[in-house]
């Protein structure tokens, strides 16, 4: 666990969550043992490991990188959160097991999170999330895949001599017998297409 504690003053409409709390909350003892809820620990995450994921993007400057490479439509004056902050949030929170952008409405709120992305306030929400996605190019994606090859092949001190790309189709034999059909050729169609990539490297 990790506790982060907010030292910047709250509007004057808003008040504090150490307010809007009790100090203490007794509950019944056990023999002589005291039972109590002490509410004084600031923002508690269980997400910490991302200031060590962001330390090491530090170094590698990958989601900075990958940015780069990405399409961005929008009108630079009413841009409020960044393409490399978004970009940055959505590789975080994939690699902290949120890959569903629906987490995200309440990860925004998540100081782990804001830290490591380097914001101090409320992150993308998911509709600006998926906006994002959606407007990504085909010839953007072939860049991000460049990127992420040549970062790969930089991690070794000499390119390597042979990589062994391992295609499978994950195909369940549930969607054959599906007896919803009008879906069985979409639902089969775009399974074949998210065929799972590993790589295999042998240097000598």
């Amino acid at each position: 666990m990790l506790w982060f504690q907010d030292l910047t003053p709250s509007p004057l409409n808003q008040q504090p969550l150490s307010k809007m709390l009790p100090e203490k909350l007794t509950f019944s003892p056990l023999s002589r043992r005291q039972i109590e809820a002490d509410f004084s620990g600031g923002h508690i995450t269980s997400d910490a490991g991302l200031l060590l994921l962001r330390e090491v993007d530090k170094q590698h400057r990958l989601t900075q990188r990958l940015a780069s490479v990405l399409n961005d439509s929008r009108n630079p004056v009413l841009v409020r959160h960044k393409l490399e902050t978004m970009t940055r949030q959505r590789v975080f929170g994939v690699a902290a097991g949120y890959e569903d952008l629906n987490d995200h409405e309440a990860l925004r709120f998540d100081q782990a999170l804001q830290t490591a992305v380097g914001k101090e306030r409320d992150l993308a929400g998911k509709s600006t999330l998926c906006r994002m996605e959606q407007q990504v190019t085909r010839q953007s994606v072939v860049k991000a895949h460049e990127l992420l090859w040549q970062h790969f092949i930089e991690q070794h001190e000499t390119p390597p001599k042979e990589i062994v790309l391992d295609l499978t189709v994950p195909i369940s034999p549930f969607m054959a017998t599906s007896p919803a059909s009008s879906l069985t050729l979409i639902t089969t169609t775009t399974a074949t297409f998210r065929c799972t990539c590993s790589a295999a490297v042998t240097c000598w």
